[in-house]
């Protein structure tokens, strides 16, 4: 997508955007002379801009003249200034009058203009913004229309919210003489999708997301000036287009110009539509009138009367029957900055009482309302309740916010403090405001000094956060288990710590701890089943999304992706039971049982490791998840974009960095850059089983380059982390890597007994892939099995890149007797799949055996064109298809399949799949 960054500048010469209509009526009217031109619209429609596009190549002489906002300008100013070139360039022409018009001298300056402008041939008056003109000027043109030289067109433009009457600019029609052409063109606001034509202009983008492009239209009402306001001044650096937009609507001022034409307007009006219309913008959302009166201390006929008077004037708007607010964003913001201070406050306070009277649920608007109007216990009591409700509808930054805030208030009582910390910790693990909450959190801690459940609580909270979005896995833990010895009176917290620490994807204690960190919490909560809700194991996991589950504040150790799951960090032991619930199917698929396994993102992950792909497949995930999920089902078209676009998750999510990472390298590698994706797979952190498939993968690159001490050196001391975690089941090429490793270096005897070790490991324990690597150990050391077993196990599994290393061994081996063409067959495989170092590597050992083969430059570029893919995803989405059923048809990811439709749909130019018929149709 084409954006206009730090150092590029808007598109030259844009277009004028969703006025195809007016410029065609517009266009005709001028083509005609004599002609008068009404061109009418409220302020910010782009009335001058339509008629400047129109006079940019039209072939008469234009002649402009402004009417101003000043009650006591000279008559005829503008008629005047329109004519001063004229009258300048034409010596002893004379000056038609200005200052008082006295009867008797009307008649003669009347005629002296019409004289003038006859005299010029082919012209164009344009007087702009008549709404403001003085009775003289609209006496003068009265004048004028009634009597328009052959070749004159009159054009004015004016604002009909600004009009007492608008007969009196209507009335030139009525003045015209036969044969005159009257129009009138009324330009209306934008529609949402000009507006969204009209962004993406100004930032220079091909296309803007729906969502956004719908927010940009409420936000602007549909005006042109108020859209470029917005985006006048746009740039698009690394936090990307989305970013950059919402902080334009959240931050721009209003213009100097609007906050003047909103002043005079506000002079013109009684003092109850000016309260009103005050406050409408305090409010700053639609309101019924009676709300609205409430907040203003206006009722009765008087309210009726100010709203009417703000709708006629353009001060309010009505968003539907019966809802009232001002135009647009930058006219609530030009309206509350001509406040007074004092008067401000106390509108926020009513509209605190009046919310708190009609609407007792919206926290978070009588908590803000509350804060500006200086109700600080109120504001502090409603926030923290917001608090939970914006994190319930997945609103978790905006929590933070205000939780953030909350903490900043130092005469608050520490225990008010440790609590609002506590809800902070558990609403930062979806957010990328991370970072501040546990600085926050480390605050209020240091200020305990005695042990208490608060603290424990708050440290709870705090080992959560470290562990599932800083990535602090080790301090992650300290905290989790001092939290423990300090909940002894919250059985429910403690037994909720306990199983995060049973969670052995991280940390270096053995397994038998995990495992007894799980039986505390389990029978800790059994013994409070009295008085929670029901058996432990019983229940499942609710779905992601459930009103239960959404109703809380967290999601547990290691959902470094997320589910969408909220939970709260009061203690409850309905919170605790899902907790436990959850790191017992997280401790269940480490050693691969898959009895308790639900439909959330750690799920979807943990049958990942365990070789469970297309179940996994079909769960929620995470961006790492999905990006894993591609890779090993060979979907790697696509992979260097969908890494560019995750890098701003990983940015602010470690866990997924580590994810992000390794697939990175990986990437590399296949690319040739053998060093860089060594660098890079060596830093990779996270979770045990992500390290674990880095360190395999740098094995490998040193086992191709038959260099097999330097692979044990990088890997062999990892073998006994998995030891300590009986990590058997999700440790599956990390194991193979090492056995081939160790044989290399002739320790077969070693190879063997790491062998037996996991195959005894894997008794009992759902894991295809690790049973497949054990196929492949087989193959390569004992030969007890044929590489067309092993690559059945992965074809089964969905790895088709695994499948093509162990057919590799065969094709080498079938290539020492003789015989190349399986060699041959997949070095064009691997091209394919776009795996170009391992394709090197295949057509090298040809070329040493003698076999002269062609070199293969990279997968081809398709341009503009749709790739053979990206036609068959849009034919199966032109048929009706559902992503979710094409990528089922295709056996890849639902990701992919958006991914190919998306690129299909650029290319062809079309916004809607319902468009695609015609186009892709054999």
């Amino acid at each position: 997508m084409a954006v206009r960054t730090a150092s590029g500048d808007r598109p030259e010469g844009s277009r004028l955007v969703g006025r195809e209509r007016e410029t065609r009526l517009l266009r005709a009217a001028l083509a005609a002379a004599p002609s008068l031109v009404l061109v009418v619209g409220e302020a910010g429609t782009g009335k001058s801009r339509l008629v400047a596009e129109l006079a940019r190549d039209h072939p008469a002489r234009w002649l402009t003249g402004q009417c101003h906002p000043v009650q006591d300008q000279a008559p005829l100013t503008p008629v005047l200034e329109a004519l001063a070139p004229v009258l300048d360039a034409r010596p002893g022409t004379g000056t038609p009058w200005r200052g008082e018009l006295v009867p008797g001298m009307r008649h003669s300056v009347f005629a002296r203009v019409t004289e003038v402008l006859g005299a010029l041939g082919p012209a164009v008056l344009f007087v702009e913004d008549l709404q403001w003109a003085d009775r003289g000027t609209l006496q003068l043109l009265r004048f004028l229309a009634s009597r328009l030289p052959r070749e004159v067109r009159l054009v004015a433009t004016y604002r009909p919210e600004d009009l007492r009457s608008t007969a009196e600019i209507t009335a030139l029609a009525g003045c015209v003489r036969a044969g005159t052409r009257t129009t009138e063109v009324r330009v209306q606001p934008l529609p949402a999708a000009a507006v969204r034509d009209l962004a993406t202009q100004l930032l220079g983008v091909d296309a803007l997301p729906e969502a956004l492009a719908g927010e940009l239209f409420e936000r602007t009402g549909g005006l042109p000036f108020v859209v470029e306001e917005f985006l006048r001044d746009v740039v698009v650096g690394p936090e990307g287009l989305i970013s950059a937009v919402e902080r334009a609507l959240a931050e721009t001022r209003a213009p100097v110009a609007l906050r003047a034409s909103v002043t005079i307007k506000l002079e013109q009006v009684s003092e109850a539509c000016r309260r009103v219309v005050w406050a409408a913008a305090v409010l700053d959302s639609p309101a019924a009138d009676s709300l609205i009166g409430a907040v203003a201390e206006v009722n009765g006929m008087e309210l009726t009367e100010a709203v009417d008077v703000g709708l006629a004037r353009g001060l309010l708007g009505q968003v539907r029957p019966g809802l009232y607010d001002l135009r647009h964003a930058l006219a609530q913001r030009a309206v509350y900055e001509t406040i007074p201070p004092d008067e401000l406050r106390r509108l926020h306070r009513r509209a605190a009482e009046a919310l708190a009277a009609r609407e007792p649920g919206a926290h978070a608007r009588i908590a803000e309302h509350s804060r500006r109007g200086g109700l600080i216990d109120v504001w502090l009591a409603q926030a923290e309740l917001a608090a939970g409700q914006l994190v319930a509808a997945g609103e978790a930054e905006s929590a933070i916010s205000q939780l953030l805030e909350m903490l900043r208030v130092e005469v608050l009582p520490w225990t008010d403090r440790a609590r609002l910390a506590t809800r902070l910790g558990h609403a930062a693990v979806e957010s990328s405001l991370w970072s501040e909450a546990v600085v926050a959190i480390r605050l209020v801690l240091d200020e305990a000094l005695e042990p208490s459940a608060d603290r424990g609580r708050l440290r709870l909270a705090l080992g959560v956060l470290l562990h599932d979005r800083a990535g602090e896995l080790g301090t992650a833990r300290r905290e989790l288990a001092a939290a423990v010895a300090e909940l002894a009176d919250d059985p429910a917290s403690a037994a909720w710590a306990m199983s995060a620490l049973a969670v052995p994807t991280s940390g270096m204690e053995e397994i038998a701890e995990h495992r007894a960190w799980m039986h505390r919490a389990t029978r800790l909560l059994e013994g409070q089943v009295g008085q929670g809700d029901g058996n432990l194991r019983a229940r499942p996991v609710a779905r992601a999304g459930d009103a239960n589950d959404r109703a809380v504040h967290g999601r547990p150790v290691g959902d470094a992706d997320g589910d969408g799951r909220q939970t709260r960090g009061d203690g409850s032991s309905a919170v605790a039971r899902t907790m436990v619930r959850r790191n017992r199917v997280r401790l269940g698929l480490a050693l691969g049982d898959l009895s308790e396994v639900d439909d959330s993102a750690y799920s979807a992950r943990g049958l990942l490791w365990l070789g469970h792909d297309r179940r996994s497949a079909a769960l929620p995930a995470g961006v790492g998840t999905r990006l894993w999920q591609a890779w090993l089902a060979g979907d790697w078209e696509l992979l260097p974009e969908r890494l560019l676009r995750a890098a701003a998750v990983g940015k602010s999510a470690p866990l997924v960095q580590a994810e992000l990472d390794l697939i990175s390298g990986r990437m590399r590698l296949a690319h040739g850059d053998v060093a860089g994706a060594k660098e890079l797979l060596l830093s990779v952190g996270g979770e045990l089983p992500v390290r674990a498939a880095a360190l395999a993968t740098v094995g490998r690159l040193h086992l191709a380059a038959e260099q097999g001490g330097l692979a044990l050196e990088a890997i062999e001391e990892f073998v006994e982390v998995v030891r300590r975690k009986d990590g058997w089941a999700w440790a599956s090429e990390f194991v193979a890597t090492t056995c081939l490793a160790l044989a290399a270096v002739g320790r077969r005897e070693d190879a063997l007994g790491l062998l037996t070790e996991f195959e005894a490991g894997l008794v009992g324990r759902d894991a295809p892939a690790s049973v497949a690597a054990s196929k492949l150990v087989r193959a390569f050391v004992i030969g007890d099995l044929g590489f067309d077993e092993v690559a059945s196990a992965y074809r089964a599994i969905g790895r088709p890149y695994d499948e093509c290393l162990a057919l590799e061994e065969k094709a080498r081996r079938a290539l020492d007797e003789g015989e190349p063409a399986q060699l041959v067959a997949l070095a064009s495989t691997y091209e394919k799949f776009g795996a170009r170092w391992d394709a090197r590597r295949c057509r090298d050992a040809l070329r040493e055996a003698g076999v002269t083969v062609a070199s293969k430059r990279g997968r081809r570029g398709y341009g503009n064109a749709l790739s053979p893919r990206e036609t068959e995803v849009a034919r199966l989405a032109a048929r009706g298809l559902s992503n979710s059923r094409i990528a089922a048809e295709l056996s890849v990811s639902v990701s992919t399949v958006e991914d190919h439709l998306t690129n299909a749909m650029r290319k062809l130019k079309i916004r809607s799949r319902r468009d695609l018929g015609p186009l892709v149709d054999p």
